[in-house]
């Protein structure tokens, strides 16, 4: 017999769908405060006793709104179907708070309406309400503190997947980057558990002096600024002349809102990789000391001279209207569709060759190798690979895209060992026998 799933497992079902990690929870968290105006976010993590508490000094929340406050689908930043074409909050499905409700023990909200001087408590255990009464520790000034004593309670699985040190990282790296696009707003991330400040970052006026608070003044010296405009599309911010031992210091945005691995990131990371950017480096002295090689595309960690790869150092935000895009794809909301890939591909990419050409960066093998790639047709219909075809480029990997079957069935995405000489002249043939 088909019967409608009870409330109760509705909500435990789709709480573990709503808030998948400690990450994802405390990000929820923090754009709260930020969707109620706060100039001033504290974050303070407890992992050994999944404990979370993020303080704000926004607006608060008033009592008759603090009923509804937990309650799934509740919100005051959506109400109706036309708001979701000009969505200007980063939360409007009402499904925060009610998640996190139902998979921690206790969740306490804490908070101040800035049109009151009474401080309001509303007390949840086991997902179920306990009290709503005015707090015995009042508020000095507006702003809300939620607290979420074990987290993943019910969720047994799930909290033995944590690692303390490994989530506790990702947990800052995602505030650093909601800072980056936040420098009117001041952060500051404690580990309870060690009592030591991780995070902290002050307001300023921009993007580059909040980079230089998190990352180094040596390495916000380097940022340059860019921006592009089309049709509906505006791509502005930051591109490093410098370069970094990992993708960690490539931040990019829609409206605001942090991106994972996209189209874009990887289009961005293609030019670059082509640029002199990335292919200039000065000698490196190897661990040994006995020679010293310049390398292309690698450089030297802190760590005795161990090798990374080089990797391109940004911070874009696009601009566009919220109809162009979905980013409801998942629950974390990093993971991005456009309307139109085109267009949006177009301005980023139009963005970081100005930079280059600006600073001289544009790589001269750059045209040789886009007319190799491109080839001829002979008279055959055949592909002819030109003899300047830079076969270096053969000895990495390349990803299989569903839009180019041949890739698919002619895999180089296996790891291969370095080809000697010789077996670089057979490349020629293979392409010849795989078109």
């Amino acid at each position: 017999m088909i019967r409608p799933l009870q409330e109760e497992v509705r909500s435990h079902l789709r709480s573990g769908v709503a808030i998948t990690n400690l990450t994802q929870c405390v990000e929820e968290l923090v754009l709260n405060g930020l969707d109620a105006g706060a100039s001033c976010i504290t974050v303070r993590i407890d992992i050994p006793n999944f404990k979370i508490q993020v303080s704000d000094n926004g607006n608060g929340i008033a009592l008759a709104d603090l009923k509804s406050v937990g309650e799934r689908y509740s919100s005051s930043k959506c109400h109706v179907l036309e708001d979701l074409q000009q969505l200007s909050f980063y939360g409007f499905r009402g499904e925060a708070l009610a998640s996190i409700r139902e998979i921690c023990d206790v969740l306490e909200v804490v908070t101040r309406h800035r049109s009151s001087y009474q401080t309001y408590c509303k007390l949840f255990r086991n997902s179920q309400v306990l009290e709503l009464t005015e707090s015995r520790f009042p508020r000095t000034s507006a702003g809300t503190s939620v607290t979420i004593h074990g987290i993943f309670a019910n969720l047994p699985v799930r909290r033995k997947a944590i690692t303390e040190t490994l989530d506790f990282e990702r947990i800052r790296h995602r505030i650093a980057s909601i800072a980056l696009i936040h420098p009117k707003t001041a952060f500051l991330l404690v580990n309870d558990s060690t009592g030591s400040k991780c995070l902290q970052t002050h307001v300023c006026k921009s993007v580059v002096s909040t980079f230089s608070q998190l990352f180094g003044n040596q390495r916000s010296k380097s940022l340059q600024p860019v921006k592009f405009e089309h049709k509906d599309f505006k791509v502005s911010g930051f591109i490093s002349t410098d370069s970094h031992h990992s993708k960690s210091l490539q931040f990019l945005f829609v409206n605001g809102r942090l991106l994972s691995k996209t189209k874009i990131h990887k289009l961005v990371n293609n030019i670059l990789g082509k640029s002199e950017l990335l292919r200039k480096l000065p000698a490196v002295e190897v661990k040994d000391n006995t020679r010293s090689e310049s390398y292309q595309s690698k450089t030297t960690s802190p760590q005795h001279g161990k090798i990374f790869d080089k990797h391109g150092i940004f911070v874009l935000n696009i601009d566009c209207l919220v109809t162009e895009y979905d980013i409801c794809l998942e629950p974390a909301k990093t993971l991005i569709e456009f309307q139109d890939w085109d267009k949006v591909l177009y301005c980023v990419e139009r963005c970081i060759e100005e930079f280059l050409i600006k600073h001289n960066l544009i790589s001269n093998s750059d045209d040789s190798a886009t007319s190799a790639e491109s080839g001829a047709n002979d008279d055959d219909g055949h592909m002819e690979v030109s003899c300047h075809t830079n076969l270096e480029a053969f000895e990495y990997k390349r990803e299989i895209e569903t839009s180019n079957v041949k890739k698919s069935l002619h895999s180089s995405t296996v790891f291969q060992p370095k080809m000697l000489k010789q077996e670089k002249v057979e490349i020629r043939t293979r392409l010849l026998v795989a078109l």
